[in-house]
């Protein structure tokens, strides 16, 4: 079997300005998906089903997910409702290369094993923290500002409400997990390698992922991260391992806040990857 992580998209674009003019699609697509998302979430607020952080400290923890998951879901219906236009029509100025967006990203004879993909989600688990803990020890050296979100984490972990951690650890290793990878990797990844090809499509997503988390101080180890859940996802051929890397950290770092040996305080900043 070939490493479908070294094999080119089947239908690589004709031209770079072809490869642009997909790439700027996509991020088009993207942001009107987080438009959809923000109304969804501003909505939920003003009906009172979601009260607000100031309120709730548990709020910020749920807001996550249900604005990437709105979006995700956005993202994947305008696919679809795109999908036959694409397939009747020849690429045009908005929809260059649509056609090939539309396929999976690694086809099903490519895919690994169950076992294969177990030993590549552990060893993706491992390099994810390993990168992680590596840059937050840097960005500590270099940054002397706290990062915000990781600071309400710590709040939110040092109050020790049952209800709260329970849902900070769903959030955490399930729901962020879900609905990040199929957002920025099964939807915006997968349809920027096959219609801009592997360049943007590598830096794209992982640089959204990144602003997603709105941490300027550990915006690298975002970046990182998003590029190690993408190369299992590619590495594998199948979502649910790229899902199960995220999880893997999420799990360990959350671990490391409520039982790790360091005080919440002396762990390195950003260390928290969601």
């Amino acid at each position: 079997m070939s490493n479908p992580a070294q094999r080119p998209p089947d239908s690589p674009p004709d031209s770079p300005v072809e490869s642009l003019i997909h790439a700027s699609t996509e991020v088009v697509l993207l942001a009107l998906s987080f438009v959809v998302g923000i109304a969804v979430l501003m909505g939920l607020m003003l009906v009172g089903v979601l009260p607000s952080a100031e309120a709730a400290g548990w709020s910020g923890v749920v807001a996550g997910p249900v604005l990437i998951g709105t979006a995700g879901i956005t993202y994947l219906y305008m696919e679809r409702m795109l999908a036959p236009t694409e397939r009747a029509s020849s690429p045009s100025l908005f929809l260059a290369r649509a056609d090939a967006s539309t396929q999976p990203l690694v086809e099903k004879g490519e895919r690994r094993g169950l076992g294969a993909c177990v030993v590549i989600a552990l060893g993706g688990v491992v390099i994810a923290l390993l990168g992680s803990g590596l840059l937050s020890l840097i960005q500590q050296q270099v940054f002397a500002t706290e990062v915000e979100e990781q600071q309400a984490i710590v709040e939110l972990v040092g109050r020790r409400e049952t209800f709260e951690l329970v849902l900070l650890a769903v959030s955490a290793v399930v729901l962020a997990p879900l609905t990040e990878e199929l957002l920025f990797r099964h939807m915006f990844f997968r349809r920027l390698l096959h219609g801009s090809g592997s360049t943007l499509a590598w830096i794209l997503p992982a640089v959204a992922f990144s602003l997603a988390h709105w941490n300027p101080v550990g915006a690298v180890i975002y970046v990182w991260l998003g590029l190690v859940f993408a190369y299992s996802y590619l590495l594998s051929g199948r979502l649910w391992v790229a899902m199960a890397v995220h999880a893997g950290h999420n799990a360990f770092a959350l671990c490391m806040l409520l039982w790790g040996p360091k005080t919440l305080s002396e762990l390195p900043e950003g260390f928290l990857g969601f």
